[in-house]
């Protein structure tokens, strides 16, 4: 039998389909650089898994010596909704956004975290450079209500710092934010969060269920505003939230948090970029903080440092 002290850690990637993802081509460079003999396993769950293969899961990776902790994807409020009474410790974030996406272990203690929304800051930060709501009295228009876009309301709304214990810097401001999705369910459990920040005062809901409908609001947004793709259309899913019709503000900032898959809305923003004065994202930022702030904590290392390969 291997030593535990020289066993290969591993890792477990949570998500619907992890194959096509760049972490597995980054994580093992990531390791050489810290020094880390650890590797990544992908575990591939439908969404709608059971409770029980969720418990099976996160009882598997207490009892499993070999196993550092997880990445949670696709899975974050499952995760929570099932096992939460099994952690025996959990961040502020995934007590106020009911989630869970990385799970690390301290000896025998079972830890669950919810960093989204400190890599959704910094993925802002870097974007948009201090002071930008200052410079533009301009509105953020986020499509989706899911778990990315209730980190970037957290951001966008609240004191980070308030609710970590620790400073961070605010990424921002804006004169409104409005928030769109299909699922009723998803917005209601959004507004949860942000009245639970006491933000509701800039904060509008819509549940559409057609591409025009989004369209529609388009217009009503000043120069300089933010446009989101966090609907996961255009990756997990064909399609964009937007139809062919769609024109974005002037000057405004559009970000897609997808980085593979047909892309479709990223292109219909850079199809405008030149002729509407549009600064266009990708999601490769936010994938990278994403996975290096939720691996700081299942390593419990600092990974700020690591950047995106050439």
């Amino acid at each position: 039998m291997v030593p535990e002290w020289r066993m290969t850690r591993i890792v477990y990637f949570v998500g619907v389909s992890t194959a096509g993802s760049r972490i597995f081509s980054l994580f093992p460079r990531w390791m050489e650089l810290v020094g880390i003999d650890a590797r990544i396993e992908g575990i591939d769950l439908p969404l709608g898994t059971s409770n029980a293969a969720y418990h099976e899961l996160v009882q598997r990776i207490a009892g499993d010596p070999q196993v550092l902790g997880a990445v949670i994807t696709a899975h974050k409020l499952g995760v929570y909704a099932s096992c939460h009474d099994l952690f025996e410790e959990v961040d502020p974030f995934v007590t106020l956004c009911r989630e869970v996406s990385g799970i690390s272990k301290r000896d025998t203690t079972l830890i669950a975290h919810a960093p989204d929304s400190l890599a959704a800051n910094a993925t802002l930060q870097a974007m948009l450079g201090p002071g930008y709501w200052v410079r533009h009295e301009a509105d953020a228009l986020c499509l989706g209500a899911g778990g990315a876009a209730t980190a970037i309301a957290l951001c966008l709304l609240a004191d980070l710092g308030s609710i970590a214990s620790e400073p961070r810097p605010a990424a921002a401001s804006p004169r409104r934010v409005v928030f769109v999705d299909v699922d009723p369910g998803r917005l209601a459990a959004l507004r949860r969060v942000v009245e639970a920040v006491h933000a509701r005062e800039r904060v509008e809901y819509f549940c559409h269920t057609s591409a025009e409908e989004n369209d529609a609001l388009l217009p009503g947004l000043p120069p300089g505003s933010m446009v989101i793709n966090a609907t996961g259309l255009g990756k997990d899913r064909p399609g964009s939230p937007l139809g062919e019709a769609a024109v974005f503000p002037e000057d405004a900032v559009v970000w897609d948090l997808n980085y593979r898959g047909a892309l479709p809305f990223l292109a219909q923003a850079r199809a405008q970029g030149q002729q509407r004065h549009l600064q266009v994202h990708d999601g490769r930022l936010y994938f990278l903080h994403g996975w290096t702030q939720t691996l700081s904590v299942v390593l419990q290392t600092d990974l700020a440092r690591l950047e995106w390969p050439a």
